[in-house]
């Protein structure tokens, strides 16, 4: 699939004009998910995650659950088989999909969504394949994200839910992909049960500390992408450093795969992305 750039949302909004413009076309023109795979690869990325058409959802669809400013989410009573992780303010269970893209803290890294490349591990890993909600990591006083150093260090005891079993979908061990702009595909393997020998699994606090430690070996072991190199987005000296990295979240793209969703600042001027604009 092909990186997020300017005509995949012009082509987005050009479609949807001809229709009444609803929360989802907000969710999938401003949400996290929908700047990291573009909005077209988000809506197929919900429909395997739902495994329903996520049009079908609109009359559900919620903004801001309480306590969660800025998110989009749906009422359970839709989709039954999800657990809750969010609720209404009058304590009704929700589930949460997405958050409303920050770009005064920078750009969302863009990446394309990663699937199996034969057609039949499509179907039996994504597409007949329990996912599990996006993850994102929010903190107690409602703020989203982490430095890669605070993850990496597992410095996320103010997350809520910190020492909660994630929601690994009962795997043993699972990959983090990473499809940064400019380089090859990449990926690394992580246990999600513990030592104990119940092999429960992991909290929440452990899966961010996979998920920072994975994007330093990423930046340890990163090529660039010979055919489809990207300045904007280079790496290292004079790049971009660990340093101007906040990992947002992650979302479960098969079952034996998340991607995490990145942001960068100083923002990324990049003239195939749309330009971050003040919300």
């Amino acid at each position: 699939m092909q990186p997020f750039h300017s005509s995949s949302s012009y082509q987005y909004q050009q479609e949807t004009q001809q229709q009444p413009y609803s929360l989802l076309d907000e969710m999938l023109t401003l949400g996290c998910i929908s700047f990291t795979f573009a909005p077209q690869y988000a809506e197929h990325y919900l429909r395997y995650l739902l495994k329903t058409e996520p049009r079908s959802l609109m009359s559900y669809m919620v903004s801001s659950a309480s306590g969660w400013a800025g998110s989009y989410s749906i009422w359970q009573t839709a989709l039954r088989t999800f657990r809750p992780n969010a609720q209404s303010s009058e304590g009704h269970p929700l589930l949460l999909i997405d958050y409303k893209a920050d770009l005064r803290r920078g750009s969302i890294v863009p990446q394309s969504l990663w699937t199996p490349h034969s057609r039949t591990d499509q179907r039996q890993y994504v597409q007949s394949a329990s996912l599990s909600l996006p993850i994102f990591f929010v903190h107690e006083n409602g703020a989203v994200g982490l430095s890669v150093a605070d993850a990496a260090a597992g410095r996320c005891q103010s997350l809520r839910g910190a020492g909660l079993p994630a929601d690994m979908r009962d795997k043993a061990s699972t990959h983090i992909r990473i499809n940064w702009p400019g380089c090859v595909e990449w990926k690394r393997q992580f246990q999600t049960k513990d030592e104990t020998q119940q092999r429960n699994p992991i909290t929440l606090e452990r899966l961010v500390r996979h998920v920072g430690r994975s994007i330093d070996y990423f930046i340890q072991q990163r090529e660039v992408d010979p055919k489809h190199p990207n300045p904007h987005w280079r790496i290292g000296h004079g790049g971009i450093t660990r340093d101007n990295i906040t990992v947002l979240g992650v979302c479960h793209v098969s079952s034996g795969s998340w991607m995490p969703i990145l942001q960068v600042f100083p923002a990324v001027f990049d003239l195939q992305m749309p330009v971050p604009f003040e919300t």
